[in-house]
């Protein structure tokens, strides 16, 4: 019989809850550019990270004043192997990089949210999570969250008229030092595009991984 797991019942509860379980249609949509999405099959569902922060500052917004809200991966996934649980963090990005001006100032930006919100949303949003729906066993949560697999996922939808050639592989030479957040405290950092996305996410489905 497999050990109970408080973190993982949080997780289950969330899911439970329409407001928070969406497509990766809907929590990859972008909100100021055409919208594209990485997956049209309905039944592809995970976390809005979006939802939930937002619910959290709400409710943090009726006790408290001047409240700064959290930034958020876009996603999460996490999937149940064996007695560990693997929690995927994903962040969706829309973007043009047809030129080298547009690549290189995209790039930019880029480096500085792609590690900011990963380590805002492990650091601060899924501490205000368990304080606010967790009643019992907060510190067990904690260390569990410690404790399970990290991954961590850039997927990128190039949305020019003119890709950039060998996109993939400068896209990964030059956000490294969002590649370096593994191995601590993500197990393996991911840059990919939507296809790779979904074969590698089978990939960590398998309990053998």
């Amino acid at each position: 019989m497999a050990n109970f797991n408080p973190l993982e019942e949080m997780l289950d509860s969330f899911s439970r809850d329409e407001r928070f379980l969406k497509t990766i249609k809907e929590v990859s949509a972008s909100r100021d550019k055409p919208y594209k999405y990485v997956s049209e099959n309905e039944k592809d569902k995970i976390l809005s990270m979006d939802s939930l922060c937002e619910d959290v500052y709400e409710k943090m917004r009726k006790k408290y004043t001047n409240v700064a809200k959290h930034s958020s991966v876009d996603g999460l996934h996490y999937i149940k192997s064996n007695n560990d649980l693997k929690l995927i963090f994903i962040e969706f990005k829309h973007v043009n990089l047809g030129s080298d001006e547009i690549y290189n100032k995209a790039i930019d930006d880029l480096k500085i949210k792609l590690k900011l919100k990963p380590l805002e949303t492990l650091s601060c949003v899924f501490p205000h999570l368990i304080d606010k729906y967790c009643k019992k066993d907060k510190d067990e949560i904690n260390y569990l969250l410690l404790k399970a697999k990290k991954y961590y996922f850039v997927v990128y939808k190039d949305i020019s008229n003119n890709p950039k050639p060998n996109l993939h592989k400068n896209l990964n030479r030059d956000l490294i030092s969002v590649k370096r957040l593994a191995k601590h405290p993500f197990e393996k950092v991911y840059i990919v595009d939507s296809f790779s996305f979904e074969k590698i996410m089978k990939s960590l489905d398998n309990p053998n991984d």
